[in-house]
């Protein structure tokens, strides 16, 4: 049933064959801890990536490339970086802020936690060294948190019965029964 939430009770492995699931370390004790309330329901951040360059550029010349970065969603998107690689027919001669290189030589910028309605932009300083047309494709990437919250509980329920200690046979007797759950209430 993917696309589709479960309904109140309803587990979201409902029709999940467990035993084809790969397993993970069975036994290991849990280390995760719920997120605050904000992180809890649907998490929605939403980011537009938009590169300006300029209209017409000279070889020799320095030319400035733009990449804005914008959450028009409405939760903090965490972790965002923004991709590019150095044009062909160019040369790198400076990026605002500095950027680090990536595994495959590309440019990276972390810029870390973007709220919603807020942007960031990074700049590209280029030396075009050859004819033709010149540019690239930048990437963003960034993680969504949500959380969820249970509460566990250990129901201890006990049944105390109490009746007279002598019964003749065909005698009514009363039987009290008593049951209670003495563990802490939430």
């Amino acid at each position: 049933m993917p696309g589709r939430l479960p309904a109140r009770g309803e587990s979201l492995l409902s029709g999940t064959n467990l035993a084809a699931m790969p397993s993970t370390s069975s036994g290991a004790e849990g280390t995760g801890k719920p997120g605050s309330t904000q992180l809890e329901g649907p998490q929605t951040p939403q980011l537009t990536i938009q590169k300006i360059a300029p209209e017409g550029i000279q070889v020799g010349k320095k030319a400035v490339f733009c990449i804005i970065v914008r959450n028009t969603g409405s939760i903090t998107a965490n972790g965002v970086e923004v991709h590019d690689e150095v044009p062909k027919g160019t040369r790198l001669a400076g990026t605002t802020p500095q950027a680090s290189q990536g595994p495959n030589g590309e440019l990276v910028w972390k810029l870390g936690s973007l709220k919603p309605s807020s942007e960031a932009s990074v700049e590209v300083e280029l030396m075009p060294t050859a004819e033709g047309e010149i540019g690239s494709v930048a990437t963003v990437s960034f993680r969504a948190e949500a959380s969820a919250r249970s509460v566990a509980t250990k129901p201890e329920l006990v049944v105390q019965t109490s009746a007279a200690n002598k019964v003749l046979i065909g005698e009514q007797v009363t039987l009290s029964v008593t049951i209670s759950n003495p563990a802490r209430p939430l």
